[in-house]
């Protein structure tokens, strides 16, 4: 049975106020949250230091030294993943120049938790000052300067002066350190910076604990790498790019590490190609109609590379005059920074997005998804790597064929300087699946979509100027320029079929700490990450830290209670008010109110009738804020 009136104001009423007051269970405290970015990180290298600020935060919760990242693992797509719980192909940030990003799709989590409660304060401080002033992290006051020094003291000085709900710290001393001189858990001055970032971590938290309530204030304290590094360089694809740590810290946090289930795959690169010279080499490959893809053809581009300069830029692939990015047609660009990017056009509409690093002197499988209608899709050693919508891209035939090392007309200004085998081009939208089945593997009958290959150039000729096509249209290739150059690889590629994998990723850290802030993940949302800490139900989350209104109250009376409880709530202002009912595993068990209401003190009657004696969560929502108490019936 379910009554609503509004309270008379009565001395009786008072009185029932402050026996309320005095009868409410609720107890918890409040909702606080600390990240600590560790840039640059690898967690093969920690392990090797003394580092006993970031150990103890393990020992005292849960963590993983096995955690990954999804590349690029550049520091700006690193980040959006881990503040929106999206990969790069739904936020768009594929480079360090945050273009194609979606946050107005994909907000950040300091973004989330301030449309949930408009007085959400928070503080972001950062080495690297483009995720102060190109990343929209909705932080109320915020700095960066290359300066670990100046992040730690900002932090300090907020969290003795101030009084944040959540802070960001990141810590950037290693990153530059693995740049200088090496990703390497051998190197000592990479493990100096460990180091003497894992001293400012302390200093951060010694900050924290004097705070005058903070055995109060519930203080999630989550640590993690954005990506690793390998050699001097990080945004590629191996596992030492990917591999990070994760650490989940607090009280009520469980003590415990966990289990990673790595789904890896070691492929045999075939053994030839071509190396071309970047001097004046290049292949042509006739123009014919097959690969006229027109304005809605999908279609697919594979084909695997090596390449060890770290500068300057070429085009690995294409059949644009890329004189013009505006000009009609596609090509893979190898950029000066060492990545590769996709650049797709009509002549008036222009399209770019970046892969992963690729000048690491390995093999790697590069492969482009064209759905005309839809996306494209970019893949790095069978992981997909960004994707972009392309539905605004009409016509994209040229006269040019498909040129290797040059761009259509071979007028670019510089050639490439690159190993080569195995392209292929297909007339349909090849499957992920199918990409990493047919990972550094040759062409075969057996392949699902070998109907739709219009082009196959393996370059295992191994003498002559012809390129045979083994596609059944044997359009062959011709060799241009200098003397050939057959290579032989001798090699073998580690990779991860990273969306199978089993173990804390960096998209968790948002939901994870959403979830400390009693928000449920939203379906339409449509994030990737799931919540580390076993146990922590949104549901069962005490929600006051999250009203913006201090005069919106909710309790109950009697409680404990059996058979029927007084649930009394104000409203500061008129609004759809929504009462419903939660067992302690979340799961609603009724929705008590679902109106519009003024403004003003209500009371409902609850009846337990039906339900099992035990704790239950009472949750009311209105327009600006959310609150939760705990019932307890008793029969």
């Amino acid at each position: 049975m379910l009554v609503l009136s509004r309270l008379a104001r009565t001395p009786f009423g008072i009185l029932l106020w402050f026996g309320l007051f005095l009868q409410s269970v609720d107890a918890s405290p409040h909702k606080k949250l600390l990240v600590l970015g560790i840039d640059g990180c690898r967690p093969d290298a920690l392990l090797k230091c003394r580092a006993p600020n970031l150990r103890a935060l393990a020992e005292n919760g849960t963590y993983t030294w096995y955690a990954l990242s999804r590349p690029p693992t550049k520091s700006g797509p690193c980040y959006s993943s881990i503040f929106t719980g999206v990969w790069n192909d739904k936020h768009g940030v594929t480079d360090n120049s945050f273009i194609n990003q979606r946050f107005d799709r994909y907000p950040m989590l300091f973004s989330r938790l301030k449309d949930a409660d408009p007085a959400f304060y928070s503080g972001w401080f950062v080495y690297w000052p483009n995720l102060y002033t190109d990343m929209p992290h909705g932080a109320d006051v915020s700095s960066g300067g290359w300066s670990d020094k100046a992040t730690q003291d900002w932090a300090v000085d907020l969290l003795k002066n101030g009084n944040p709900d959540a802070l960001f710290v990141q810590l950037g001393a290693i990153d530059a350190a693995g740049h200088d001189s090496g990703f390497d858990p051998d190197n000592s001055e990479y493990l100096d910076a460990i180091e003497e970032v894992d001293g400012r971590v302390g200093t951060v938290m010694s900050a924290l604990k004097a705070r005058p309530g903070f055995a109060d204030e519930g203080w999630m304290i989550i640590a993690l790498s954005d990506h690793g590094g390998f050699s001097t360089h990080h945004g590629g694809s191996t596992v030492e790019e990917m591999r990070t740590f994760f650490i989940v810290s607090g009280d009520g946090v469980p003590h415990r590490e966990i289990g990673h289930d790595w789904v890896q795959k070691t492929c045999i690169v075939p053994p030839y190609g071509i190396r071309l010279d970047g001097k004046d080499d290049c292949i042509r490959i006739p123009d014919a109609s097959q690969y006229h893809f027109g304005s809605d053809q999908d279609f697919t581009v594979e084909f695997f590379m090596r390449t060890s300069e770290s500068s300057g830029r070429f085009v690995i692939s294409g059949n644009k005059d890329m004189s013009d990015g505006k000009n009609p047609g596609f090509a893979f660009v190898r950029t000066s920074e060492g990545t590769w990017m996709l650049n797709l056009a009509d002549g008036t509409n222009e399209k770019e997005i970046s892969g992963p690093y690729v000048a690491d002197d390995r093999w790697h499988h590069i492969a482009v998804v064209f759905k005309r209608q839809g996306t494209l899709s970019l893949f790095q050693d069978g992981i997909r790597t960004g994707a972009l919508d392309i539905s605004d891209i009409g016509n994209i035939d040229t006269p040019y064929g498909i040129t290797v090392g040059q761009d259509g007309p071979e007028e670019y200004p510089y050639f490439a300087s690159e190993s080569v085998s195995e392209l292929r081009v297909w007339k349909t939208a090849i499957a992920d699946s199918v990409i990493w089945a047919w990972l550094f593997t040759p062409v075969t009958d057996s392949h699902p979509n070998c109907a739709d290959l219009v082009g196959y150039w393996k370059m295992n000729d191994g003498s002559g100027g012809i390129l045979r096509d083994y596609s059944a249209y044997a359009n062959h290739g011709i060799l241009v320029g200098g003397d050939t150059v057959w290579v032989a690889p001798d090699e073998r590629v580690e990779t991860l079929r990273f969306d199978s994998c089993r173990t804390a990723k960096t998209v968790d850290l948002a939901v994870t700490a959403l979830a400390h802030f009693g928000l449920e993940n939203e379906p339409n949302w449509d994030l990737d990450g799931k919540n580390l800490v076993s146990g922590q139900n949104p549901a069962a989350v005490h929600y006051s830290r999250l009203s913006s209104d201090p005069s919106l109250s909710l309790k109950n009376f009697p409680n404990p209670f059996n058979g029927q409880t007084l649930i009394c709530f104000s409203m500061p202002a008129q609004g759809r008010a929504t009462m419903e009912i939660f067992d302690v595993l979340g799961r609603r068990i009724a929705c008590l109110l679902d109106q519009l209401l003024p403004a003003g003190d209500h009371q409902l009657v609850f009846s337990g009738e039906g339900l099992s004696s035990g704790v239950y969560i009472l949750n009311l929502s209105t327009p600006t804020a959310r609150l939760s108490t705990k019932i307890l019936l008793m029969k």
